[in-house]
């Protein structure tokens, strides 16, 4: 009964690791010669008690993962007090993290696709 258990825990693990592999070697495939990073916008409002582990999260993923490279735009609408100020900590230790408020939600895309949008 153990030796049957461990041979599907194995064949399971070796089903997931080539479907990973394919999953790599296509990405690698499809991959755009001239990288072309995003951008994710998170709105938060009021009090948001997983407003940490959320841009953590992304932040932790975009290392990791090639095609979630780019820019989190957190948008303040409405943010209590105790939340702006941890998304501003959490900002100040990513740079690929920023804040911003709907009005001043078009100066800072101009910001972040001018240099882009010369070349």
């Amino acid at each position: 009964m153990g030796e049957t258990m461990m041979l599907v825990l194995v064949l399971l693990l070796a089903l997931y690791g080539c479907m990973e592999l394919i999953r790599r070697a296509a990405l690698r495939i499809m991959r755009p010669a001239k990288p072309c990073p995003g951008l994710l916008v998170l709105p938060l409002s009021g009090h948001c008690t997983d407003a940490e582990y959320r841009i953590r999260a992304f932040a932790a993923q975009s290392r990791w993962i090639e095609e979630l490279a780019g820019v989190l735009l957190i948008l303040d609408a409405g943010m209590d007090e105790e939340t702006r100020l941890l998304a501003e900590r959490v900002c100040a230790e990513y740079p690929e993290i920023r804040l911003a408020r709907p009005a001043d939600l078009g100066q800072e895309i101009e910001k972040m696709f001018a240099p882009r949008l010369q070349e």
